[in-house]
């Protein structure tokens, strides 16, 4: 954390803590989450809502919700809370492969996620985002789940909501580097 003075206050024209709050990284080599990704993100990327009226009881198509990304895990949990059968005519193909790698931008904001198998029969929800990431994915997937990207995110965020929406905030996270390694 950075020490706030009287000119950083007079500049933000807020006396807020949440809005004062900075993180500061002796890590000179840093780069934008968003300049890390092989593209820029398009509404492809983004899952859909069907709605709860389309959750039916048995279906060959399944509708991954954000509750399924943990803080703890790598890995979705799939479990009959998180992923519910949903009517085929609303299934939206994302084509989810092996090594995805998904963030969470609602709800439990900044939770990512690696997918360890295909899921043809899976779609996401609008809360969602599918990172298109091929370079030094495996560093980003553990600095995206690392607490100083949670915490920048965080900050990022604004408070107050009943549910907090990252929108796209993520991409504006900065991710450090060793040095020479870009």
């Amino acid at each position: 954390m950075a020490t706030i003075n009287y000119q950083d206050i007079i500049k933000s024209k807020t006396l807020a803590p949440s809005q004062l709050t900075t993180l500061v990284i002796p890590n000179k080599n840093t780069i934008p989450l968003g300049k890390l990704l092989d593209r820029k993100l398009t509404s492809e990327d983004n899952g859909q809502e069907v709605g709860s009226s389309n959750y039916i009881t048995q279906s060959s198509k399944y509708f991954i919700r954000a509750k399924a990304f943990q803080k703890n895990s790598f890995l979705p949990y799939l479990t009959k809370e998180t992923t519910k059968p949903i009517r085929p005519q609303v299934f939206t193909n994302f084509k989810l492969k092996k090594n995805d790698i998904l963030i969470s931008k609602d709800s439990n904001i900044g939770e990512t996620v690696i997918l360890e198998k295909d899921l043809p029969n899976h779609t996401i929800s609008n809360a969602l985002y599918r990172l298109p990431i091929t370079k030094n994915k495996y560093y980003l997937l553990a600095f995206l789940k690392h607490s100083f990207f949670l915490n920048q995110l965080n900050i990022l965020v604004p408070k107050g909501v009943t549910i907090r929406h990252a929108k796209t905030l993520f991409l504006n996270c900065i991710i450090p580097f060793p040095k020479n390694n870009c």
